[in-house]
C-alpha cells in the first residue's frame, strides 16, 4: 500500500528493530546501574559493553538471545523501582518487557500466532 515493502525494507528492517532494543537496553542498564552504584560506575558499565570484544563480536551476532539480555535489564531496572501500589507503572512496564522477551525468543510459538489468525481469518 504504501511502498514500505521494497525489498531493502524487509531485508533490513529486523536489524533496525534490534538496534533499537540494543540502544533501549544500553539507557536501561546505565539508568540501573546508576541507581545501585553511581554515575561513575555506569559510564564505565557502558564503555565497557561497547567496547567489549565478547559483545561486539559474539552477543550482537546472536540476535535473538541479545535482544533478550537486554530486555532483561530494562526488566532489572523497572523491578528496582517498582512501588507499593495497585498499578505501578513500573511493574507494568516490567511485565511487558518480560512477554516481550518470551515473544521474541526463536523457539517460542506465540510470534506463529498472527501469523495463524491472518491465514485462518
Amino acid at each position: 500500500m504504501i511502498g514500505w515493502d521494497t525489498n531493502l525494507m524487509v531485508v533490513n528492517s529486523i536489524y533496525f528493530m534490534h538496534c533499537l532494543v540494543w540502544i533501549f537496553g544500553d539507557l536501561c542498564c546505565f539508568k540501573f546501574v546508576r541507581q545501585l552504584l553511581g554515575k561513575r560506575e555506569a559510564i564505565m558499565t557502558l564503555l565497557y559493553m561497547l567496547t567489549s570484544e565478547h559483545v561486539n563480536d559474539y552477543v550482537l551476532r546472536t540476535s535473538a538471545n541479545s535482544v533478550e539480555g537486554n530486555l532483561m535489564f530494562v526488566v532489572f531496572y523497572y523491578f528496582l523501582n517498582i512501588k507499593p501500589y495497585v498499578f505501578d507503572k513500573n511493574l507494568g512496564m516490567l511485565t511487558i518487557a518480560v512477554t516481550i522477551s518470551f515473544i521474541i525468543r526463536s523457539s517460542s510459538i506465540v510470534g506463529y500466532i498472527p501469523l495463524a489468525l491472518i491465514v485462518i481469518f
